[in-house]
């Protein structure tokens, strides 16, 4: 008799559990909106990133024409720096919400010479964009390169994902102006 209790319960809970995740809401749950301009990665420490899957900080040397973040001394990193940056591992994500119309929006992704690099999957609602981040057989340290698209009226999700292989990232624009492409970096 305990045995079928167990297993009657169990049967319902997992009825209740199937369809609950299903449908679930496909914007993050934790994130904060985006304020307006440049966030840097560390944003998940403060709860306008979510990490789903194999997501981590790494501390990584790159070579390219960015500045550091303030919190990391505000280099420029032409002639190369040491950065703690986000490494999602294949077939992880970042995410998060935006709270008003966003027009255009913006990561900084790593692309190398290292075989094991993957490519890098950018969205916001309907919108999106790949890139293929190997830079093909070579020397020399990994650079950022901006991935953007536009984002469709009213939408309020935006996603970063990494398949076959990892995808380092570093920052994250977004704007409401029709002249962001023009933002500095």
């Amino acid at each position: 008799m305990r045995r079928a209790r167990v297993g009657l319960i169990s049967l319902l809970l997992l009825g209740f559990l199937v369809p609950t995740v299903a449908f679930t809401n496909p914007v993050p749950p934790m994130a904060i909106a985006l304020v307006e301009g440049r966030s840097h990665d560390q944003a998940h420490d403060t709860g306008y990133i979510d990490w789903s899957g194999p997501v981590q900080y790494e501390y990584m040397a790159h070579q390219d024409f960015s500045w550091l973040p303030p919190e990391e001394g505000s280099i420029f990193c032409g002639s190369g720096c040491w950065e703690w940056v986000t490494y999602i591992d294949n077939g992880g994500a970042v995410s998060g919400s935006f709270d008003r119309d966003v027009t255009y929006f913006e990561v900084m992704v790593a692309s190398a010479h290292d075989t094991s690099v993957g490519s890098a999957t950018l969205q916001a609602c309907s919108e999106v964009t790949t890139a293929d981040l190997y830079s093909g057989p070579g020397a020399g340290m990994p650079g950022f390169v901006t991935m953007g698209l536009t984002v469709p009226a009213g939408c309020r999700f935006w996603s970063l994902s990494a398949s076959s292989g990892y995808v380092e990232f570093r920052s994250i624009d977004s704007s409401s102006k029709s002249d962001s492409k023009n933002a500095s970096r």
